[in-house]
């Protein structure tokens, strides 16, 4: 029977070489991007699964709260660990993570190299007790146990010393630690959030020894006892605070997050160090995007499998009345339905060998094609297939099996185009449109909010701004040189030394009202010189910029320039603060306000802009020179740059940011969703034309005798065109009124995650409509001119 089966399903498809050609072609598409975002959503579903204890691994977050603003921190003070380790029951081990220099990057003296690394870390030797980090070289019961001691992936390893086995070798680290290669581990799996390329010894910088409660900046990682209850430990770390802080410094509390959730729900977390962060919205959005895609390509196989019911009316008609049943004419339909798809799914992975290099870079993945042979997603991408054969061919196998013989002889509903058939294909391309145009909505406001963060009146000047990294300077003189050097340059404006720079963080603290200390406000502050302002095109509403000279760690007074946010919460003025003093910034020393800027955009525009303050005091490096530029060379003015600082400061590698770049990485997740909904707006949009021109051409070939009548008549090849498109086109302007506000609800919904975004305006939702109306006019008048232009005379002749 299954043999017969899939006979006449093999025969019926050769038949209609246009529709299953069609139908093949969109439903491999479905197929294959579904396939790809499945695997995007799977692999950021998998972060950390490959650590054993991952159930029982739990990272400290330190909640405060400063006047009603509440913050969560991924780092906690380095003493939290140790002490929970000895004093809570339950707390198996501990591990504490510090990013070199809080962050910044490091410069490598390897030989004759020199070169810069962005993830180093300072690990304690327990990692390999807590986390599964393989080693290839070295013992881990020794690894990181002595202070000077380094392990490098084996991607480092090759970077450094051109072999994966440099044990025993050393390294320099700012010029300042001299480290020897104790080990050599796998590099990590992207899947993971924590993304060292080298880790060393937490015993090595000294100022890290001393157990502190105050300084929260290191990521400390608790590995619990099997079933113990994560509330019990919660509850004992807050007896942590009252038994070893201070009650004027208990301004935090802590929780645990699970190793499990750091990836997709670490957004509102700050001061964590791994960049490789997820956001469940946005993969709700690209699952919602799967479904769609595949709804869409179920779709057009319903539609032209229905659009042909006057022919399989016939079939179905001799086949009941030589004594086939329902229900071998339902297996028959679903017969050529799986033998269709089984085809689309080989098809499918045909293009996904072609798409997968274009995937990997709109999503900032490396999957390769071994990844979609995997076990699991084989299986699971038949479990689709298996899906899409049960949705797409349930209507046409329900619909058209229960045709009766007598049908043969009545001008029944299904061969008029007008009864249930009808209705629910034009319900389905409604359908198909809706969700098109919700996509090129979606995609449309993706690309406008991006544009008005990255383009947007920031409150300063970043252009021509670049970021020199300096710390691998032997001393102060080196550095010093560098900037009279650049100073010379007449493409330079101006030069200044600065800790940090708006977008790349700075040192967190906090102010208090002058007559309520204990009434504070999280400040962001960065040390800086006179330059600044200059630097950065800071407006100025009050006072000046910072004094010209040297403050010393002696000194009781220091300046400080604060934006308006800060100066609003003294209660001041900007006039008026000018003089006066900002309680407990730095604890003994006097800090007195000199300069208040307006208010400017130092962080994303998810943020509010917060309390931000420039100062003198000497607490902490200056490991950045800006300089601002003035060329219309920019790579040659660039090359003198970078020869000033290989004279000046001859063993550091020239590293650099330009500030306005730095900032579009502030809103890479956007970007990259923001891609991967361009290319599949295009692909749904083409799947969604595919269907409309196999109906289109389907109904010109079922009115091929009338359109022959119309033309003997007179009818133009306009009156025909207009003929066959107006029905479909009332139906795209149908799906465009149920698009818009749909899409207008969720993009409202999505833009709710910035602080500050646009408003979504008209004319976003005329393009989408207009370009779906073009495209969709196009299809049609392709099949319908084609149609009008064919020689009536052989129309009239036909029988059909």
């Amino acid at each position: 029977m299954w043999k017969n089966h899939l006979k006449i399903a093999l025969r019926s498809l050769g038949k209609n070489k246009l529709f299953t050609g069609l139908n093949m072609l969109g439903l491999a598409l479905g197929l294959s991007v579904a396939s790809l975002l499945l695997l995007y959503v799977q692999d950021e579903l998998s972060f950390n699964s490959s650590h054993q204890k991952k159930d029982d691994i739990y990272r400290v977050l330190v909640h405060a709260d400063f006047d009603g603003q509440k913050e969560t921190l991924g780092t906690a003070p380095n003493a939290v660990g140790p002490t929970a380790k000895e004093s809570i029951a339950g707390v198996k081990e501990q591990v504490r993570f510090m990013k070199h220099n809080f962050g910044d990057k490091a410069f490598i003296n390897a030989g004759d190299k020199k070169l810069v690394e962005s993830d180093l870390y300072w690990v304690d030797a327990s990692l390999f007790d807590v986390f599964d980090i393989h080693l290839i070289y070295g013992n881990p019961a020794e690894a990181l146990n002595e202070p000077n001691q380094i392990l490098l992936s084996e991607s480092a390893a090759l970077r450094y010393f051109d072999r994966i086995n440099p044990l025993g070798e050393s390294l320099t680290i700012d010029g300042r630690h001299v480290m020897n290669v104790t080990g050599v581990y796998e590099d990590l799996p992207q899947n993971i959030s924590f993304d060292a390329q080298m880790i060393g010894s937490f015993l090595t910088p000294k100022w890290m020894q001393k157990q502190t409660w105050s300084n929260s900046s290191y990521e400390t990682y608790l590995l619990l006892e099997q079933n113990v209850e994560v509330s019990q430990v919660e509850q004992a770390m807050s007896q942590l605070i009252e038994d070893n802080v201070p009650v004027e410094n208990r301004w935090y509390t802590f929780s645990l997050q699970s190793l499990n959730d750091i990836h997709l729900y670490s957004a509102d977390i700050s001061s964590a160090y791994s960049a490789r962060l997820g956001d469940p919205k946005q993969l709700k959005l690209l699952s919602l995007l799967v479904i769609i895609i595949i709804l869409i390509a179920c779709i057009n196989y319903m539609n032209m499998s229905t659009a042909r019911s006057q022919r399989k009316a016939k079939e179905v008609g001799i086949n009941k009345a030589v004594g086939a049943t329902r229900g071998q004419l339902i297996r028959q339909f679903y017969t050529e339905t799986a033998v269709l798809i089984g085809f689309s799914f080989l098809l499918s992975f045909v293009l996904i060998l072609i798409f997968t290099p274009i995937f990997n870079f709109l999503a900032e993945k490396s999957f390769s094609f071994l990844d979609f042979l995997n076990p699991n997603f084989f299986v699971g991408s038949l479990l689709i297939a298996l899906v899409i054969t049960l949705i797409s061919g349930a209507y046409p196998a329900l619909y058209l099996s229960r045709f009766s013989p007598k049908s043969l002889f009545q001008n029944t509903t299904y061969s008029s185009g007008k009864g249930g058939a009808s209705i629910f294909r034009k319900g389905l391309v409604i359908l198909q449109f809706t969700a098109s145009v919700v996509i090129i909505v979606a995609t449309l406001v993706f690309f406008k909010q991006l544009q008005f963060a990255q383009q947007g009146n920031l409150g300063y000047q970043p252009e021509l701004v670049v970021g020199i990294l300096t710390a691998g300077a032997e001393n102060v003189s080196q550095i010093n040189a560098l900037n009279n050097g650049l100073r010379q340059m007449t493409e330079v404006v101006a030069v200044g030394r600065t800790q940090s720079f708006p977008g790349n963080g700075g040192s967190g603290r906090t102010i208090a009202k002058p007559e309520d200390n204990n009434q504070v406000l999280p400040i962001e502050s960065n040390r800086a010189g006179a330059e600044i302002v200059d630097l950065l095109g800071l407006h100025l509403l009050a006072g000046k910029t910072l004094p010209n000279r040297a403050v010393t760690k002696e000194d009781s007074v220091v300046q400080v320039i604060l934006n308006e946010t800060a100066v609003e919460f003294l209660g001041y003025t900007p006039e008026a603060a000018i003089g006066r003093s900002v309680p407990e910034l730095f604890w003994q020393k006097r800090a007195d306000i000199v300069g208040v800027v307006e208010d400017f955009h130092f962080e994303s525009f998810h943020k509010p802009i917060a309390a931000y303050a420039f100062h003198n005091n000497p607490s902490e490096w200056r490991s950045f020179t800006l300089v601002k530029l003035s060329t219309d060379n920019l790579s040659s003015s660039m090359q003198k740059v970078k020869a000033t600082f290989e004279q000046t400061i001859p063993n550091s590698a020239f590293e650099y940011t330009f500030i306005d770049e730095h900032l579009e990485t502030l809103y890479r997740a956007e970007q990259k969703v923001a891609r991967i909904f361009l290319v599949f707006a295009v692909l749904t949009i083409f799947i969604a034309c595919l269907g409309l021109f196999g109906l289109t051409a389907y109904t010109a070939e079922r009115r091929r005798k009338e359109i022959g009548i119309r033309k003997v008549l007179g009818a133009t090849v306009f009156n025909i065109t207009k003929l066959l498109s107006l029905d479909f086109l009332k139906l795209v302007m149908l799906a465009l009124l149920i698009a818009i506000p749909v899409a207008w609800y969720i993009m409202h919904l999505w833009l709710e995650n910035f602080a500050y975004h646009i408003n979504i305006q008209w004319w976003i939702f005329a393009l989408a409509g207009t370009t779906a109306t073009i495209i969709a006019l196009f299809t049609m008048s392709f099949q319908s001119v084609k149609a009008a232009l064919v020689n009536p005379i052989g129309a009239l002749r036909s029988e059909g």
